[in-house]
């Protein structure tokens, strides 16, 4: 899906204020600020490369590609899956575990062409559960 399709998906979504689930208060520009929360589905996100938990990972890769990864990449979306998994293999087992008994718990943040700011490793898991979608 381009960036234009994912914007216009999440933007229609988000519009509706029948989809809106709950809320959640964020630290936003020195205040709180009360922010809706949505059920997003998978298929409208891409995953950070850039997330701290695999940021170095990536660029090392990067630089033996020659080239920076594409995160419409289906194949680079794959990896950064992978890397996700592989930087924490005991504690992804045990959030899966507890994904899998409660649910998820704690919403994910994206922007508003879907690329997940804070939730990478809970996109990952609930995709590994086939969930469809992500708070």
């Amino acid at each position: 899906m381009i960036k234009e399709q994912r914007v216009s998906k999440i933007s229609s979504l988000i519009l509706n204020t029948s989809n809106k689930i709950g809320e959640v208060e964020i630290h936003w520009k020195k205040q709180l600020t009360s922010f809706p929360v949505f059920k997003i589905p998978l298929t409208y996100l891409l995953f950070n490369p850039y997330n701290g938990r695999i940021a170095s990972q990536i660029k090392t890769i990067e630089k033996h590609r020659g080239n920076i990864i594409d995160i419409s990449d289906k194949e680079d979306q794959e990896l950064i899956k992978k890397l996700i998994w592989d930087s924490k293999v005991d504690k992804n087992k045990k959030t899966l575990n507890n994904l899998k008994e409660k649910g998820q718990l704690i919403h994910a943040t994206i922007t508003k062409d879907g690329v997940l700011i804070d939730g990478n490793r809970r996109g990952m898991l609930l995709s590994k559960l086939q969930e469809t979608y992500i708070k």
